[in-house]
């Protein structure tokens, strides 16, 4: 069962309250459009100057992605078929099969065989972004303390919403699924521990943290199933047994309404998980190599619940193990991997596999191709904006709702923030600077939205969560609106009540200096309140337009 199957595209709030409206998306309003778009008017030939560039797959997959946005999203319609495209952008087809397996992994095209079949665009489901947002997790530096305390975030927030909203309905689904019988292999019990936390997601009738949870899964399943062995691993199995068993009891909680209970049963789990994770770890540095039997069941585990009707592709199981190599290896940015010959030979794939492989992570920012006598393949930091920006996009065109991420983005700030006193009380108070920088720059009057936008990403910065940071990111991209047409009055009105916002988030970052999160954390709910009407954090985008514009 995938998490798209156990959880609706689009739930009701379920609070009881007036509908609250929905983030229309900029992207146009989509459709099923049986119309082509002739291949001439948009695809033409990359110029001379790509190939000077980089790899031309990524560059030609960014292409088409461009000119779907132009169109405004519009599903179903076709793009052309496969020769004629390769025609126009003067590559070769395997170029072209490069670029749109990128363009597939992101959720914007779909391939369609057969008489009038081509190239298509494809509708974006709450799964793609989880996995988009996975997949680029999983490449960022991302320790188990980060994986604690966004675990701690995100449960914290499902169980408080299930226990309120849960319905009698999800109490037969759910008991059915947990009361199963359990297999004797790892793979299916551990699928079942990822299924009950998918339905607890599902309870919470808030997709903005469906998706962001289902994202945190993903990431704990490509770093952790390292140290989940096959059906004869009996030390993997019973640890497997015991997480779907509490998961059980944490459901029983939510049911009766006790939220705390399940929250405290979540501590039990966090030690438990992180003492075998950091095992993990020091385990996998020490050979930096992930076997190819080990990445195709991991690969095969997170297929079997993000995506069930897709067989896996060695290329997959490839950049497992590049991404392993990359981490446990130790490696920086700018270091320079092996020569392709070397690496065909070390893990004996075909050419083909070995440069999809590459392509994805270029993908994700932690490769890229320098050109030229002493180039390669190196490695990069992964890029948390690029990340940021793909997954606002696809969330804008699935409508997502303004009261979920209001829910979700209160939770979220008051983490990085304790998070940020923690680590400030280990590595001293210069790791606040990013946020304490950010409350000195000046304002620009015309955009204190951007200005806010960027206090928050500096409170995400000094938390050091890499998981915080993007999805600060995320937030401020879908819930920023354009505030640059407002009159003078309103500058000079919002001038005023931005200096008391400014002069209440001082006070936060003294109490972040002391080192006292609590007051920290009550400094920050005080500073959200005073910046109600200029943040849309505080207010749905549509009555703060009906005051701007």
């Amino acid at each position: 069962m995938s998490l798209k199957r156990i959880r609706s595209a689009h739930v009701a709030s379920g609070t009881g309250t007036a509908p609250v409206p929905r983030l229309r998306s900029t992207l146009g309003s989509g459709g099923n459009e049986a119309v082509s778009v002739p291949v001439a008017s948009w695809a033409s030939r990359l110029g001379d100057d790509s190939r000077l560039e980089g790899k031309l797959a990524p560059q030609l997959a960014r292409r088409i992605e461009e000119e779907i946005l132009r169109l405004g999203w519009p599903v179903g319609r076709a793009l052309g078929r496969e020769e004629d495209l390769a025609t126009r952008f003067g590559v070769s087809r395997s170029v072209l099969r490069e670029a749109l397996a990128i363009t597939e992994r992101d959720g914007m095209t779909r391939r369609q065989r057969g008489p009038g079949g081509g190239l298509l665009i494809a509708a974006p489901a709450e799964d793609v972004v989880s996995s988009m947002l996975g997949n680029y997790l999983s490449l960022a530096p991302v320790d188990g303390l980060h994986l604690l305390q966004a675990f701690g975030l995100l449960d914290g927030l499902m169980f408080q919403l299930a226990a309120r909203r849960c319905r009698r309905e999800d109490v037969s689904r759910m008991r059915e699924l947990g009361n199963r019988e359990l297999a004797d292999d790892v793979d299916p019990v551990w699928t079942r521990a990822v299924q009950l936390h998918a339905g607890l997601l599902t309870m919470t009738r808030n997709p903005a943290l469906q998706i962001f949870g289902s994202a945190l899964a993903y990431l704990g399943l490509s770093r952790f199933q390292a140290s989940l062995r096959g059906s004869g691993d009996a030390d993997s199995l019973a640890f497997a047994r015991r997480i779907v068993s509490l998961r059980r009891g944490q459901l029983e909680s939510v049911i009766g309404g006790d939220a705390a209970a399940a929250i405290a049963a979540n501590a039990q789990l966090g030690s438990q998980w992180l003492e075998r994770y950091l095992a993990t770890s020091r385990a996998t540095a020490d050979t930096h190599s992930l076997s190819a039997d080990d990445a195709l069941r991991i690969a095969a585990r997170i297929a079997a619940v993000f995506h069930p009707e897709q067989p896996v592709k060695r290329a997959d199981t490839l950049a497992l193990q590049l991404q392993q190599a990359i981490l446990g290896g130790g490696h920086r940015d700018g270091d320079r991997l092996d020569s392709e010959a070397v690496l065909l030979q070390r893990y004996g794939v075909s050419r083909g596999v070995l440069r999809e492989a590459v392509r994805y992570l270029e993908r994700n920012g932690v490769l890229r191709t320098e050109e030229g006598r002493n180039g390669g393949v190196c490695v990069a930091a992964a890029d948390s904006t690029a990340a940021a920006r793909s997954a606002v996009l696809l969330l804008r065109f699935l409508d997502m709702r303004v009261d979920g991420l209001l829910e979700f983005s209160q939770d979220l700030e008051l983490a990085a923030a304790t998070a940020a006193v923690q680590r400030s009380r280990q590595h001293g108070a210069d790791v606040l600077i990013p946020f304490i920088t950010a409350i000195d720059a000046q304002p620009d009057t015309a955009d204190v939205q951007g200005h806010m936008q960027r206090l928050y990403e500096g409170l995400a910065a000094a938390s050091g969560n890499p998981i915080f940071i993007v999805f600060v990111q995320i937030l401020g991209g879908l819930l920023r609106v354009d505030s640059r047409s407002t009159t003078a009055a309103l500058v000079a009105e919002y001038t005023n009540r931005y200096r008391d916002y400014l002069s209440q988030m001082r006070l936060v970052a003294r109490a972040m200096q002391d080192g006292d999160d609590s007051l920290a954390r009550r400094e920050l709910l005080l500073a959200r309140r005073i910046g109600g009407l200029l943040r849309p954090h505080a207010r749905p985008p549509s009555d703060l337009l009906e005051q701007l514009l």
